[in-house]
């Protein structure tokens, strides 16, 4: 048999079928729903080809399912009755056509349109009139490989039976995998992490993915997702590109899986520079610990990526009543833009007298208020040379409490 040959004969059995249709020749026809309906969009059957599509036949659900949008279609309607298919195509302008009679409630027919996705969000087509029986044409250019969902809904919650016809959308075709990219080396604690899987080819293709993280099917369903890592080990991430619905296990044809090892690791313990705290007025609080005697303190941390880790700092504490353990650093570098450009004293919070002697006992910088600004300049405001100095300090009383020497070295 030639092609037009074929094409006619196809043509003459769909006639046939329509008339019997309209005709109620076929009487209840609620038997051949293959695949059945589904009750809410994210699982719904999925009708893999335009072969699958094409002569249809099925009736609408006779019990209260209000799970269509709401509004039922971005011009109005409500859900009353709603039944929930979804199709495949690899793309292109495609038409499905909805032929209904029969309708047994109200008369008053049934409302329909396709999504493309269940969130509301996509809406490709949708007619929410209520004239009785008759035709539905839905029109759209679709992506390929992408899953679309279709419903009806009765009008008043009427009851009908239709037959669907289709025309353009093959059966989609999935390319093969690329890679899988994002971080292998995690700390413990990570959040947000971000991982993407695409197809080779270029083709425009929109599958649908499962994902799985050691074997648990995961709730996102995109190429890109994000995950957290609470805790410590190795995961094995996986992505497989699914033609159909992952969420029904409404499987048309699929791609993968593709993995990657992710390990994940707690933080090393960072220890900071130590400090030097005086205790004037009471203990000092550290991240909510009392820092009160000298010793290494541990604190726990989060970072901006959730990453944890233990901060570990020395401590060494200074009562400020006893002048002979006062703390100075005894190399200055000026210009350095490091804590040590000026000449500081720790836990000497009134002023003082510092006085700054060159090796002769020549009277080089001195200053009666002295708060911690000397920065090897003398007292006319002169750099003074690299090199060692002497220095004393008293209190405004005159009673010495430090003396010795300091350097300047600059780089």
């Amino acid at each position: 048999m030639n092609y037009f040959k074929l094409s006619d004969f196809i043509y003459k059995v769909q006639l046939f079928i329509v008339i019997m249709f309209f005709s109620g020749g076929f009487g209840r026809i609620k038997a051949q729903c293959i695949p059945a309906s589904a009750d809410v969009c994210e699982e719904a059957k999925v009708l893999c080809s335009r072969d699958e599509m094409n002569g249809y036949t099925c009736r609408n659900i006779n019990y209260s399912n209000p799970t269509g949008c709401s509004p039922l279609c971005p011009s109005g309607g409500a859900p009353h009755n709603t039944s929930w298919w979804a199709f495949v195509t690899d793309g292109g302008n495609v038409c499905v056509t909805m032929l209904f009679a029969n309708c047994t409630l109200n008369g008053t027919g049934v409302q329909f349109g396709i999504w493309g996705d269940c969130d509301c969000s996509q809406s490709i087509f949708c007619d929410p009139s209520c004239n009785g029986a008759g035709t539905k044409t839905a029109c759209g250019v679709l992506e390929p490989c992408k899953t679309y969902y279709l419903f009806v809904d009765g009008c008043t919650g009427d009851v009908c039976d239709f037959y669907l016809t289709t025309s353009g959308g093959s059966p989609p075709t999935l390319p093969p995998l690329g890679p899988l990219t994002g971080p292998l080396n995690l700390c413990k604690g990570a959040c947000n992490v971000k991982y993407s899987i695409t197809l080779i080819g270029g083709t425009g293709c929109e599958p649908a993915w499962q994902w799985t993280l050691d074997g648990t099917e995961l709730d996102q369903y995109t190429k890109d997702i994000t995950l957290d890592f609470p805790d410590e080990g190795d995961f094995v991430l996986c992505a497989t590109a699914i033609i159909g619905n992952p969420q029904s296990g409404s499987i048309c044809d699929q791609e993968g899986p593709k993995c990657i090892t992710i390990m994940v690791r707690q933080e090393v313990d960072r220890k900071a520079d130590p400090r030097i705290v005086c205790i004037e007025n009471g203990p000092i609080l550290w991240h909510g610990q009392i820092i009160n005697i000298s010793g290494e303190y541990t604190q726990h941390f989060t970072n901006d990526n959730c990453c944890e880790y233990d901060s570990i700092v020395e401590f060494t504490v200074i009562d400020p009543t006893v002048p002979a353990n006062v703390i100075f650093n005894t190399c200055i570098t000026p210009g350095d833009g490091s804590k040590n450009e000026a000449l500081i004293f720790d836990c000497l919070t009134n002023p003082l007298t510092l006085t700054i002697f060159d090796k002769w006992g020549g009277i080089l910088y001195k200053n009666d208020n002295y708060t911690g600004e000397w920065d090897g300049h003398n007292t006319k405001g002169k750099e003074m040379p690299d090199g060692v100095y002497i220095y004393i300090l008293k209190s405004n009383t005159g009673e010495l409490i430090k003396k010795g020497t300091v350097t300047i070295k600059r780089k």
